[in-house]
């Protein structure tokens, strides 16, 4: 069973458009690439010019087989890491609002209005971004150098603003990296993290979910003293919907049998408020 879908499809998606366009290129003699890549690719100015598709469509081309390459290992290597821990559809979410938020930097902020800029790497960009908020200690090679997720997200942040600035012909586009990264960095902490932190709530606590709206202007102490207020009236409920004659054994110390069994420790309840829902839970 797959449990990284949508990166899969992603990886096939992107070599398959490649391949297909470069057959096309090859048996057609006459068709001249640079034009499809203007059409497709983001170009600041036609985008301005109402070309607001160009965004999504150049993040599945690619300038060259080595551009694809490497992409689609990094690609492979983050997205089944990141996929298999929010999800598929979370997953495709922060693909996408990555390659935009890169998008966005480059028509806001790219010199040269006329040159298309190609490629996933703003997506990927996101990714490492993911990764690095997720799991900020994880190892990973950067141009076969070790090194720890979080170290590797701020070292590429901080070299794609110095390259944006003092290197600008190198073809490369430093801008959608960081406009990438960036926009990772953002959906992760408050999207995925804030999901996550409800989910975590929700099914970690008993079954005593209050879903009273909590009003602005008491204090915590009154909310606590109304949550235990409504312990005390689910646990008067619970004895009175008890048979009558149920009485709860007393404890014979002399007559039990000694068990070697191992017993469950004793679970302390806490108080919990989530500021999200504005519930509290007992765990």
């Amino acid at each position: 069973m797959n449990r990284a879908p949508v990166t899969r499809f992603l990886v096939i998606a992107n070599t398959g458009i490649h391949i297909l366009l470069f057959w096309w290129a090859v048996s057609n003699p006459g068709f001249y690439i640079q034009g499809f890549y203007d059409q497709w690719g983001l170009v600041p100015a036609d985008f301005w010019h109402g070309r607001v598709y160009q965004p999504l469509t150049s993040m599945f081309l690619h300038g060259g087989w080595l551009h694809l390459l490497v992409n689609m290992i990094a690609l492979w290597s983050l997205g089944t890491a990141i996929e298999m821990t929010v999800g598929a559809m979370r997953f495709g979410l922060l693909y996408i609002f990555s390659g935009l938020t890169g998008a966005l930097f480059v028509v806001v902020f790219q010199s040269d209005l006329g040159d298309p800029t190609v490629g996933a790497s703003g997506a990927i960009m996101g990714l490492l971004a993911a990764i690095a908020v997720f799991y900020p200690r994880s190892e990973m090679l950067i141009f076969f150098f070790p090194m720890k997720a979080r170290t590797a997200a701020i070292v590429i942040g901080v070299a794609s603003v110095l390259l944006s600035i003092y290197d600008r012909s190198s073809g490369i586009s430093h801008l959608g990296h960081l406009g990438g990264l960036i926009g990772g960095i953002i959906y992760t902490k408050f999207v995925l993290q804030l999901n996550f932190l409800r989910n975590d709530l929700q099914q970690s606590g008993s079954r005593f979910v209050f879903r009273r709206r909590v009003d602005p202007h008491a204090s915590m102490e009154d909310e606590v003293r109304r949550m235990m207020e409504q312990l005390r009236q689910e646990r008067a409920g619970q004895a009175e919907r008890r048979p009558p004659q149920w009485k709860e054994k007393e404890p014979e110390p002399f007559n039990e049998v000694i068990r070697d069994e191992p017993q469950e420790p004793t679970v302390e309840r806490r108080i919990y408020f989530d500021p999200v829902t504005g519930r509290f839970y007992v765990k």
